[in-house]
């Protein structure tokens, strides 16, 4: 299992990176491997290679495996978001942590020797056990998603990642070829989805991952044997301020607004329960998650 984390990230993207790794070890175990790239915000000039030292020895007592990231795409990257990003269609542009987070996981291959590894976003939480045996029929030569629409046939969603990893390092060049074509055609050629998600899909065309590995908070039917849970949209806190009937941001009032009109909220309850079994003794995290 791998995860990607910027110091850029704000606090509450720490937190469910955070929860996340607890399900990880409360579901599959102490001996599942972790690896995280971590890429140290050199803005804040410490001095150090990192700048959050408790979390990183957080993350050393959770056995997880880092590996120092200095993306070399960052300029590209930053470029695009202010050129082409629009905060209101999606969270990612407005911030810069965001957006280095999901574009991290494209140096993936660069990092690990193995010939598969599954990605998690850090707002996923492991709700069952699971193990490689699970994929066998979900194999893939390069990279396979869930679905985003519950009722939908086409793998979208980059949350979840089953990667092939020495096809993705073989391919890599051309992939950044692709990636670059897109970025500087002044507007006249699109991903087909948001950041990074939309390149691998415009590059790779994913294969199909099945939605227990992917399941989103606003499904109105849950697997039984749901494996993953994937805060895709409003998060646990955007979700509980709802809940609790709380003005939302305007994106997370359209988004609201919409799941309400299609009958699809019967769950935010459920999914809030889920993530809260995985921090039930972390009062202090979840008390600073929700300030």
């Amino acid at each position: 299992i791998v995860y990607t984390y910027t110091e850029r990230s704000d606090v509450k993207g720490k937190i469910m990176l955070q929860a996340s790794i607890m399900s990880v070890r409360k579901r599959l175990g102490d001996h599942q491997p972790i690896h995280i790239l971590y890429h140290g915000d050199k803005k804040a000039k410490t001095g150090r290679q990192y700048k959050d030292c408790d979390f990183v020895q957080w993350l050393k007592h959770h056995n997880v495996v880092l590996h120092p990231h200095d993306p070399k795409w960052l300029y590209m990257i930053e470029q695009y978001r202010l050129r082409e990003g629009d905060p209101s269609k999606s969270h990612l542009f407005a911030h810069d942590g965001n957006f280095i987070g999901t574009w991290q996981r494209v140096d993936i291959p660069d990092f690990l020797e193995c010939e598969y590894v599954l990605y998690l976003d850090a707002d996923t939480v492991v709700h069952k056990p699971f193990s490689m045996a699970d994929f066998t029929s979900m194999i893939t030569d390069t990279i396979a998603f869930a679905i985003e629409e519950e009722n939908s046939e086409i793998p979208w969603n980059a949350g979840v990642a089953l990667m092939n990893v020495p096809h993705m390092r073989e391919t890599k060049k051309y992939f950044f070829q692709y990636m670059r074509r897109v970025m500087y055609s002044n507007g006249k050629l699109e991903f087909p989805s948001v950041a990074d998600q939309g390149a691998y899909i415009g590059f790779y065309r994913p294969h199909m991952l099945q939605t227990k590995f992917n399941v989103k908070p606003y499904y109105n039917h849950y697997d039984k044997d749901m494996k993953i849970l994937h805060f895709q949209g409003p998060k646990p806190y955007e979700i509980l301020e709802y809940l609790a009937g709380k003005q939302p941001t305007p994106l997370m009032g359209k988004v609201f607004e919409n799941l309400e009109e299609q009958h699809r909220t019967n769950n935010l309850c459920f999914s809030i329960k889920i993530w809260s079994d995985v921090l039930v003794d972390k009062p202090d995290l979840v008390r600073e998650y929700c300030e």
